[in-house]
């Protein structure tokens, strides 16, 4: 008798979506304040994005980012749908993001800290 080896899972269509989203971004380098942002990525089940990645105007096209992340979202929603996955609801504050420079020199956009206190996070009016 032969034996069938397992089928492997199919890979989420939320994963593919996040290579995309990662490539887009690259390195992320800038020159300037301005060429520095954050998007939100992801779908928590009670809504809202799951964290953020920072990304460059000068490196990544923006309407085709744009166009990965509203991809990838939906792809998580539907996922977390079928798994009947849920979350904590609390919705992650958008850090922003800013052009720093690493050691050697060249400059990279890197989401801001968030100031905490007693584990929670400020309001952007207390920061």
């Amino acid at each position: 008798m032969k034996s069938n080896p397992p089928k492997p899972q199919s890979e989420p269509a939320s994963a593919q979506l996040w290579r995309q989203i990662k490539a887009e971004i690259g390195d992320a380098e800038c020159y300037a304040p301005q060429q520095c942002h954050s998007i939100g990525v992801g779908a928590k089940s009670c809504g809202g994005p799951e964290g953020y990645l920072a990304w460059s105007s000068k490196r990544s096209d923006e309407k085709k980012l744009r166009s990965l992340v509203a991809q990838h979202a939906a792809a998580r929603k539907a996922e977390n749908e079928a798994s009947g996955m849920a979350s904590n609801c609390a919705i992650p504050q958008d850090p922003g993001a800013s052009c720093v420079a690493e050691a050697s020199g060249r400059k990279v956009c890197q989401l801001n800290k968030i100031p905490v206190l007693g584990g929670q996070a400020l309001p952007n009016s207390a920061q």
